[in-house]
């Protein structure tokens, strides 16, 4: 099937500066058992009737906590880049005052930017609501580019490493904003609009290195 996508972003709702819905609110505790305590449940699971769209489009994860945004200053993330030598380029950014503040909207910090063909989904794939601790369970980060798809959880948990598991005050801390966009004629739409968020409001794990 071949489906023409024309540039129209004009008429497309701004994306909500601050979030409207806190994460836990879309969740309740897992009907999964914890192996190592089956009295507990393993994580959260998305509500059945959360009411979060399927559909495509542009999404924003938004921290609204003034102690755990005045935490991240001056934490570093790493990044790697190409190889050069035999050996990989790292590179630290530093989350410092000036990059909060322009960041920061209404008091809440932006955290990431994204677009997708299945809004609930993208979401789900950050937030990884039954896993304790993701970069040491499941992702090798050395020498690794990191699936986009989990790039707040991870961005959280490198900038919280002291933290045994940061999911708590994410599920309770980050609110999450969507614009539908769906469809393959609205490609081209997801994708500028994207840049254009980004752009505006300087997501802090919306980063990455050249490769």
């Amino acid at each position: 099937m071949h489906t023409k996508a024309r540039l129209n972003i004009e008429k497309h709702a701004v994306l909500c500066k601050v979030g409207k819905t806190r994460l836990i609110d879309f969740y309740i505790p897992s009907k999964r058992k914890d192996k190592d305590n089956p009295t507990k449940p393993k994580g959260w699971e998305i509500k059945p009737n959360s009411g979060i769209s399927e559909k495509g489009g542009i999404y924003s994860f938004w921290l609204k906590d003034a102690k755990l945004i005045k935490a991240i200053n001056k934490k570093e993330i790493e990044l790697h880049g190409k190889r050069e030598e035999g050996k990989a380029i790292r590179v630290n950014a530093v989350i410092d005052k000036d990059w909060i503040s322009k960041a920061t909207h209404n008091n809440a910090l932006c955290l990431y930017v994204g677009k997708t063909s299945n809004i609930r989904e993208r979401m789900s794939d950050h937030i990884l609501s039954q896993t304790t601790k993701y970069i040491t369970e499941r992702t090798p980060v050395n020498n690794r580019k990191q699936n986009s798809a989990a790039q707040l959880r991870i961005g959280m948990e490198r900038v919280f490493k002291d933290e045994p598991s940061i999911l708590g005050k994410i599920l309770k801390y980050v609110y999450f904003s969507y614009i539908e966009l769906d469809g393959p004629a609205n490609a081209v739409n997801r994708f500028y609009l994207e840049d254009k968020y980004v752009g505006q409001y300087f997501p802090i794990f919306n980063i990455d290195i050249e490769r």
